[in-house]
Parts: C-alpha cells; sequence; structure tokens
C-alpha cells in the first residue's frame, strides 16, 4: 500500500511540472528546432536541446530550455533567443546575434537565465522586463554587454567584455559579483535604487553614475585608467568599501552631485584619489587616499561638505581645496605627502582636529596659483578661517587667529597666522615644513622677533601689512625666505636668509619698507624689490647668491646705503627704478658686474667700491644717471661700462688695474665724465665710440691719466680717447681738482 502511494506521488508530481521535449538536429528527438520545439510545447515544459547548430527562437510561453555547452544558437538581426513569456529559465546555451541585435531579448518579467554565453552587437543581452536574473553567464556585446531597462532585474556572478559591460537604465537593479571589462565597466543612467556589490571591474572607466539617486556601490575593486567611479549630477549615492588601483586621472570623481555619502573606500596610484568638483553637502568619511600624484582629496568649487576621519598618505596634497568654502574638516590625517592639506583660494572652512605630519610641506594657506608668483590678484579674504588649536603639524598645534588684538601667540606652535588682526605678537618659534610658517595678513602693527623658518616655501609672509615688523627671524632651507606684497611702512631688521631656493628677501608691491642689517646667503637671490616704492636697505649683508645680492625691478625711488654684496653673481642690479640713492655699498668679488644699472634715470651712485668682479658697474640704456666718488677698480673686465645711455655725470671716480680699462663707453652720448682717476688699466683707461664729454672747460678740467704726462692742474695738453673723443685739460695728479 505504501509503495502505491509513493508511485501515485511521484506520477501526479511528474504531471504537475510538464512534459520534457528533446531538440535533436539528427531528427531523433522531438523536434529539429528550438522554435519548433517551443511551438508544441506547454506552459511548464520543459525543451533539452542537444548538442548541435540552431538558428533563433521566440518563447511566447513558460518554458525551461536546456542546453550544454555544445548548443550554438545564432538567431536573426532581432535576436537570437526573444523571451516575451514571463517566468521562463534557459540555461547553457551558447547564443551569437546576427547583424546589429542582440543575443538575448527579455521582453518579460521573471526570467533567469543561466551559464549562457552570449554575443550581441547592441548590445550582447537586453532586459526589458522586470525581476529578471542572470546568473553565471558569459557576455560580449559591441556597444553594451547587457542593457537592462526594466526593474529589479539581478546581474550575478557574470563575465561582461564590451565597449560598456553594463547599461543600467532601469531602477532597482543589483549587479554582484561580476567581472566587467571594456572601455567603461558599467554605466548608471537617470535611474534610482541600484546595487553594485562585490564586483572586479577593469576598464578605462569603471562606473558611470549620471542623474542617478539612491543607488549603492559596495564593496568593488576597479583597474581603470580614467576615472574610478564617477558621479554626474548625482545625488543620495552611497559609495562604500570600494577598492580603486591603476593610473587612473580620478578614483572617485563628483560633479555637480550632493548628499552622497562616501565612505571606507581605497583609492591608491593615480592623479587625483577623491574630487569633488561643483557638488556640495556630500559626505566623505573614513577613506584611504594613497600615491596620489596631485591629491588623495581635492574639492573644487564645492561647499557644504562633510570631510572626516580620511587617512592620506605619500599623495601630492593629502587634501587640497580650491576656491571651496563652507566645508567641514574633521579628524583627518595627512602624512607623508608633498603637502599635507592645502586651502588655496577657499576662504571659510571650518578645521578641527586634523593631524599633518612628516610632509614636505604640511599645511597650505593661500590664493592658489597665482600666489607662486605673488601676483596683485591675491586677496586676503582667502586667508578667513575656522581653524583652531586642535589641528596639529608634527605634534604641535596651529595657532590661526583672525580678528583679535593686542595678543601673544603662544609658544610652540606648528604654524603661525595672523588674520585682520592688530598688535599680535609672535616671539621665540620654531617653525618648519610648512607653504609659510608665519602668515601675516590685512593686519597692522604686528610683530615677529627671534622666529625661526626652516624648509618652508615660504618662512615669514606678509600680506596687505601694514606698520609690522620682522626682527631677528631665520630662514633656512626655506624657497622663499621672508617676503611682502602690497604692504607698507613694516621693518626687516636683524633677518638672515640662508640657502633659499629663491629669493631670501622679497617685496612686491611694496611702499616705503625698511630693510635694515639683513643677512642673505647662499639663496637664488639675497633681496629683490619688485613694483616696490620708497624703500629703504641699510647695512645688509648678501653673499654667495646664485644670482643677484640685491635686485630692483621697477621699484623707484628706494635707498640703498652701506650694503655688503659680495660672491655673488651679481652684486646689485637695478632695472627700470627710477630716481634710486645707492650710497656706500661694496660690490665686490662678484662673478659678473658688482653693480648693474639698466632702463632707468636719475640714480645716484656716490662713494660705492666695486672690487674684483667681472666688470664693476654696468650702465645700459639709462639717462641722467650721477656717478660720483666711485672706487671701480681691480675688475675682471671694465671699471664701467656703459651702452646706449646719455645724459649721466661720471666724476670723482677711481678706475685703477681694470684687466680691460677703466671706462668703456658704447653707442652713448652727451655724458659729462671729469676729476676722474683712470691708473694703470691693462688694455687702455678709456674707450669711446660716442659724442661725449671727457671735460667740462679749461676751469673745471678732465681727468686723471696714468699713461699720459702733462703739467698743471689742469693741463693743457689733450688726452685722446681711443676710437673718439679727448679729454682737451688733463691733470697731472690724482685729485689736482680738489
Amino acid at each position: 500500500m505504501k509503495l502505491s502511494l509513493f508511485l501515485l506521488a511521484t506520477l501526479l508530481l511528474a504531471s504537475s511540472e510538464g512534459k520534457v521535449l528533446v531538440v535533436d538536429p539528427s531528427g531523433k528527438g522531438d523536434a529539429m528546432t528550438i522554435q519548433g520545439a517551443v511551438n508544441i510545447a506547454s506552459p511548464g515544459d520543459t525543451i533539452k536541446v542537444m548538442p548541435g547548430e540552431y538558428s533563433g527562437a521566440v518563447i511566447d510561453r513558460k518554458l525551461t530550455v536546456q542546453g550544454s555547452d555544445q548548443v550554438r544558437i545564432e538567431g536573426t538581426a532581432q535576436g537570437a533567443i526573444i523571451v516575451n513569456a514571463p517566468g521562463c529559465t534557459l540555461s547553457s546555451l551558447s547564443l551569437a546575434a546576427k547583424g546589429s541585435g542582440p543575443g538575448i531579448v527579455l521582453e518579460s518579467s521573471g526570467n533567469v537565465l543561466s551559464a549562457c554565453t552570449v554575443k550581441g552587437a547592441s548590445p550582447g543581452i537586453w532586459a526589458g522586463g522586470d525581476d529578471n536574473i542572470l546568473t553565471e553567464c558569459n557576455v560580449q556585446g559591441a556597444s553594451a554587454g547587457v542593457e537592462v531597462t526594466g526593474r529589479n532585474n539581478t546581474i550575478q556572478d557574470c563575465q561582461v567584455s564590451s565597449w560598456m559591460g553594463l547599461s543600467i537604465k532601469g531602477p532597482e537593479a543589483k549587479v554582484i559579483r561580476d567581472n566587467l571589462s571594456g572601455y567603461v565597466g558599467a554605466r548608471i543612467d537617470n535611474t534610482t535604487e541600484s546595487l553594485i556589490t562585490g564586483c572586479q571591474i577593469r576598464s578605462v572607466t569603471g562606473l558611470e553614475v549620471s542623474w542617478s539617486h539612491n543607488n549603492s556601490i559596495t564593496n568593488n575593486s576597479f583597474s581603470v585608467q580614467g576615472f574610478g567611479v564617477s558621479l554626474i549630477k548625482a545625488h543620495g549615492n552611497l559609495l562604500e568599501k570600494n577598492d580603486i588601483a591603476g593610473s587612473y586621472t580620478g578614483g572617485l570623481d563628483l560633479l555637480e552631485s550632493q548628499k552622497n555619502i562616501l565612505k571606507d573606500n581605497r583609492v591608491d596610484g593615480g592623479r587625483l584619489g577623491i574630487s569633488l568638483r561643483s557638488s556640495r553637502e556630500n559626505t566623505l568619511k573614513k577613506n584611504t587616499c594613497i600615491r596620489n600624484e596631485r591629491a588623495g582629496i581635492y574639492i573644487d568649487s564645492s561647499y557644504r561638505n562633510e570631510i572626516s576621519s580620511n587617512y592620506l598618505q605619500c599623495n601630492g596634497n593629502g587634501m587640497l581645496l580650491s576656491s571651496s568654502s563652507s566645508n567641514n574638516l574633521t579628524s583627518n590625517l595627512a602624512e607623508a605627502g608633498t603637502y599635507g592639506i592645502s586651502l588655496r583660494g577657499a576662504p571659510s572652512n571650518v578645521m578641527t582636529n586634523n593631524t599633518m605630519r612628516s610632509n614636505s610641506y604640511n599645511f597650505r594657506v593661500d590664493t592658489g596659483e597665482v600666489s607662486k608668483a605673488l601676483k596683485s590678484s591675491v586677496d586676503p579674504i582667502d586667508f578667513i578661517q575656522e581653524i583652531d588649536e586642535s589641528n596639529n603639524i608634527d605634534g604641535r598645534p596651529i595657532c590661526y587667529l583672525v580678528g583679535v588684538s593686542d595678543r601673544k601667540v603662544p609658544q610652540g606652535c606648528g604654524f603661525i597666522a595672523l588674520v585682520n588682526c592688530k598688535k599680535v605678537s609672535a616671539s621665540d618659534q620654531a617653525l618648519y615644513n610648512n607653504s609659510a610658517g608665519i602668515l601675516i595678513v590685512n593686519s597692522s602693527q604686528c610683530n615677529l622677533a627671534n622666529c625661526t623658518m626652516s624648509r618652508d616655501e615660504m618662512g615669514a609672509f606678509l600680506l596687505e601689512a601694514k606698520e609690522c615688523s620682522v626682527v631677528r627671524c631665520t630662514s633656512d632651507k626655506c624657497k622663499l625666505g621672508i617676503s611682502a606684497l602690497r604692504s607698507s611702512d613694516c621693518l626687516f631688521q636683524d633677518d638672515a636668509a640662508k640657502d633659499c631656493q629663491k629669493s631670501g628677501f622679497r617685496l612686491y608691491e611694496s611702499l616705503r619698507m625698511k630693510l635694515d642689517d639683513l643677512k642673505g646667503d647662499a639663496c637664488q637671490e639675497g633681496l629683490s624689490l619688485i613694483n616696490s616704492r620708497l624703500c629703504q636697505a641699510v647695512g645688509c649683508t648678501m653673499e654667495r647668491n646664485q644670482e643677484s645680492g640685491i635686485s630692483l625691478t621697477t621699484s623707484h625711488m628706494a635707498s640703498l646705503a652701506g650694503n655688503t654684496l659680495c660672491y655673488n653673481d651679481v652684486g646689485l642690479s637695478l632695472i627700470g627704478s627710477n630716481a634710486c640713492i645707492l650710497v656706500g655699498n661694496n660690490a665686490s668679488f662678484n662673478k659678473q658686474s658688482g653693480l648693474e644699472l639698466e632702463q632707468l634715470s636719475g640714480a645716484e651712485m656716490t662713494q660705492n667700491k666695486a672690487y674684483y668682479n667681472g666688470q664693476g658697474l654696468f650702465l645700459q640704456s639709462s639717462k641722467r644717471v650721477t656717478i660720483k666718488g666711485n672706487d671701480l677698480s681691480f675688475n675682471t673686465l671694465h671699471g664701467l661700462r656703459m651702452s646706449a645711455s646719455s645724459g649721466c655725470n661720471v666724476t670723482e671716480n677711481i678706475f685703477k688695474g681694470n684687466e680691460a680699462s677703466g671706462i668703456n663707453m658704447v653707442d652713448c652720448q652727451e655724458n659729462w665724465i671729469y676729476h676722474n682717476t683712470l691708473g694703470n688699466n691693462s688694455y687702455d683707461n678709456a674707450l669711446d665710440n660716442g659724442k661725449n664729454h671727457w671735460d667740462a672747460g679749461p676751469k673745471v678740467g678732465g681727468n686723471y691719466w696714468s699713461d699720459h704726462d702733462v703739467s698743471g692742474n689742469p693741463g693743457r695738453d689733450p688726452r685722446k680717447i681711443m676710437t673718439s673723443g679727448q679729454d682737451r685739460y688733463p691733470f697731472q695728479r690724482p685729485g689736482g681738482w680738489n
């Protein structure tokens, strides 16, 4: 009895599952074609396809179609298999479409496609219905491997290779543990609530998400050359625990996107790790960005983003904010990179509890690329930040003061900024490895004393500072030692700059600055003034600099007195700087010229010394220069070389022992040269090819010439000048005019 009941149950179960139809091209089955079997099947039947090659089919009823690796189906331009009935199952089939058609078209819902190999032109598989499942398939398509337009379709454990692996245009798609390769791994376009998780994606661009919201991209691995994940006008998406590597342009990139969460991702080895561009109200939390060429995290033209607890190692910038404001930076760690955290043209951000350590330049605040050349477009508003002492640099707090007065900066700071401050002082600080050790911005009557800045891009930088002082401070191995832009009435006194890659001291567009007893040693330039007026440099020592000891460019009415400028390429250089006064400077032992004046008018040079240079004084394209009482002797070439200059007075100078000539004038007109001592210059005491005056008439007389004997002070035996001109009234002895 028990056996009969079992047999009855078995028969009933078999009848409920439907019959099995066999497709065999040899004629041994129920049909020779798949379409033939479909035509005779009833809903719920199973079609077993024997090895062979077949034409395509349209499945218009609920069926199970089972094949093997040897089943080959080649369909029409409309598709190899078209499923327009719900609830079908297709497994172990190899399908290829002709022409531009897809391999499989799923027009209906609730179908399962398992372990199939599919080749299609556009695309491999098209899923237009809802609730379809594609699992363990190998798909190739010319334009897209799989295109999904229906709702709640699942692509799981598949291998997809195409120009675009997946094109998801329907909501609630689930992409699970797939391997995607091509130019674009996957694209989510204008849809919502899809999931991509556990996938391996190897492509130029990994995943594009555009105009799509509330999608989840988690636990994926990307190896890309373009962008890992790109969100374009996409909101409310989750990117979590993804791993991105390769020579990518951007790992995770958001453009015009908002309220997305990027959490626990790892981005390693490209140009930009995580980038927000014109995006707002996003959350970046606990991400790891390593070895990114430009920045681990890059924020451009973006605001109100929360950036917290990210680990940033060995990047060009650990974090770089450009033209971005009102962002919160909290508890981030940036280490072992070129820059730690950079705020460039990015005002009004809030920083709390961030750590920067072991970077070449830990912290940078400036106005962006223009600040490199100290352009006049630098704006003090870019320095207004909310940064408290919970932030630290190599274990020392950031002291960032905004709008305070009558205060002393505490000891032991890692970085100092005085912004919109008055009467604030800082002393005995050691500041190193920052973009600027000390910033003084739009502040007045602030004072720095006894501070040491080393290995900074700028040791101290004053922007629109007034009546401030920097006294007994040292910049060592900085790119630029101590500098000022658009500042006035400030004092630099007894400061030193050594081994700076650019200038030891630099003024740009500044007014009435006093530079007293400065020392610039082994820098590119010792002291440079650019577009600055009415400045004074007194008692400074600028030695062993690669270019000029002191240089002035379009800096008018400067006073340079008692400076020592030795062992530089050029001792003192003035270009386009009018009405300057040079008194009592010693410019000796320089490789090129001791003193150089070019393209200027109205300078006064008195009591300067220029010994053992390439040439003592070089004057070019200038007019109305007074050269009086200088000692320009023992130079390798000329004591004075003048070119294309006019209206100058050269009087009471000493030109002795120069190896070429004492005075060499080329293409000069209407200059007056008299009461000078020209003695024992090796080639000739003077040369002139222009029309100049070598005496001031019989009463005033001319010059003393060691190679011309005369009687009388002045005498009446003219001395001819080589090439052109003569001194009609030379003197018998040096100083005979006194």
